[in-house]
């Protein structure tokens, strides 16, 4: 079973996104199509660009490990939200809420790291 699925994802490469397989959410450069889905491609950046600027932003610095959760779960809700309305109502993600949300969650998960582990008032 592990093996037909290793397989079944490398003959995707170029074809579709890795993580969902849907070839029409994702880039397409020269008809090679990115690895990752617009979420989660954007999720990865967004949490990259919160560890990059995190404690270069003044604000941050000055909330408490509890708003800095509640900032956090608040950005990580948006993915929540459009995954329940995909999964229990059948509503259509479209690109935009997909790159939006990704990188909210990815904003929001750099948060929550900081909050959970680095911040002590």
């Amino acid at each position: 079973m592990i093996k037909e699925f290793s397989i079944e994802l490398i003959s995707r490469i170029g074809e579709a996104p890795l993580c969902n397989g849907q070839a029409d959410t994702t880039f397409q450069i020269f008809g090679f199509r990115f690895l990752l889905c617009y979420r989660c491609t954007f999720a990865a950046l967004g949490l990259l660009l919160t560890v990059a600027v995190l404690n270069r932003l003044d604000w941050q610095k000055h909330l408490s490990q509890k708003s800095g959760l509640i900032l956090a779960l608040l950005l990580m809700s948006l993915l929540v939200i459009d995954g329940i309305a995909h999964y229990f109502f059948g509503q259509e993600t479209t690109n935009l809420i997909r790159i939006l949300s990704g990188m909210f969650a990815g904003m929001g998960s750099g948060l929550f790291v900081d909050a959970l582990f680095y911040k002590t008032k």
